[in-house]
């Protein structure tokens, strides 16, 4: 019963979210109603800016997060993102973030900063962050420099 229960709780608890953005290993449940405040990275005048958000979860959510992109209140103060709407797969390694875009997409280098900036920011004790295509051969390292 407990290796059942186990298995189950594994099952749901990865896989592709709503946003596309799959998490491995899968994160630890969170209770029902908890927040944490997670800063993503936006573009606004010509540069980078961070802004924060409530979030259900901790900061392994902050891609989620950017994936959404700005709100409305966000846009209308000038704040946009670049980061493509794709799917996007999530490795950890010990010391090693890899984004896997599962689809096509213009990665601008405005938008490899956010992505970069925004996970170094979740995961402060990453070295190394890298992005790679649908073509699994074109993996870049990505760096934040704010």
């Amino acid at each position: 019963m407990r290796v059942m229960i186990v298995s189950l709780l594994l099952l749901t608890g990865c896989g592709v979210t709503a946003t596309g953005v799959r998490h491995d290993p899968a994160p630890p449940p969170v209770a029902r109603g908890a927040t944490t405040t997670v800063r993503i990275y936006l573009v606004k005048d010509g540069g980078l800016a961070p802004v924060t958000r409530e979030w259900p979860g901790t900061g392994d959510f902050a891609l989620e997060a950017l994936t959404e992109g700005p709100t409305s209140r966000e846009s209308r103060l000038g704040y946009r993102s670049e980061v493509p709407f794709v799917r996007l797969a999530v490795g950890f390694e010990p010391g090693h973030i890899m984004v896997h875009a599962l689809e096509d997409g213009v990665w601008t280098e405005p938008a490899r900063r956010q992505l970069a900036c925004t996970l170094k920011h979740a995961f402060p004790n990453t070295p190394m962050i890298s992005l790679s295509g649908p073509d699994p051969e074109t993996r870049t390292a990505l760096t934040c420099t704010l």
